[in-house]
């Protein structure tokens, strides 16, 4: 990024993905477990991206410079088994750290009016990633299951948000709501954290549903 206090502000691209065949939803960097490059005249990391058929990439992405080749690499592909269409994705960890990427939950708004809540990195995601190591030429390709199903909405879903502590969820539909969900405690027999919804508001003349979310995402965080 350039800033010359005339002209404006100037980003300078670093990498050039691929054309992707699906939309995307959510982009995230994810920020490396160690500095490795801080003294390397390239410049590299990772990015996770979130895909309208309800999956979700990680690509490690290169750049030598202006003159230079720029290079992006598949590193690994999970799709959830509910394959669905989704109006909006959204990933849960802000920001998202190398060295914490089994933490990472995502949200995927379906146009049959549900929100999944899925763990796109499992153990066996982890141990797979250990083995190819060496050659990360190997895309590793899993599969993941459903956590959670939130239940309530009546309409395709427009928009998920998380808040900094992720603590609570924000959701506009179709149906011209917006609900909140709260995390519980967990269980006694261990069961991880669920969410349940806490309240809504419905606004019949809205007309822009995903508009009032965004305000209220800027409110929250």
């Amino acid at each position: 990024v350039s800033f010359d206090g005339k002209s404006g502000t100037f980003f300078d691209l670093c990498c050039d993905f691929k054309e992707f065949n699906d939309l995307i939803w959510d982009m995230r960097f994810v920020e490396p477990a160690t500095d490795d490059n801080a003294n390397d005249s390239s410049h590299s990391g990772l990015a996770l991206i979130g895909f309208a058929h309800n999956y979700v990439q990680l690509w490690k992405w290169t750049s030598t410079g202006e003159h230079g080749a720029d290079n992006t690499l598949l590193l690994q592909h999970v799709q959830c088994k509910d394959i669905c269409l989704l109006y909006c994705l959204s990933f849960q960890q802000e920001p998202i750290l190398e060295s914490n990427l089994h933490d990472i939950v995502v949200g995927s708004g379906t146009v049959m009016n549900q929100i999944l809540l899925w763990h796109p990195f499992t153990e066996e995601c982890a141990k797979l990633r250990a083995e190819n190591k060496e050659d990360q030429s190997v895309c590793v390709s899993t599969t993941a299951e459903v956590m959670q199903r939130l239940i309530g909405h009546g309409g395709v879903l427009f928009r998920i948000c998380w808040t900094p502590d992720s603590g609570m969820i924000a959701s506009v539909s179709d149906d011209r709501t917006v609900r909140l969900w709260g995390r519980q405690l967990p269980s006694d027999n261990g069961t991880t954290h669920q969410y349940k919804e806490i309240g809504n508001c419905c606004k019949k003349n809205i007309s822009n549903a995903a508009q009032l979310l965004t305000c209220l995402r800027i409110m929250i965080l």
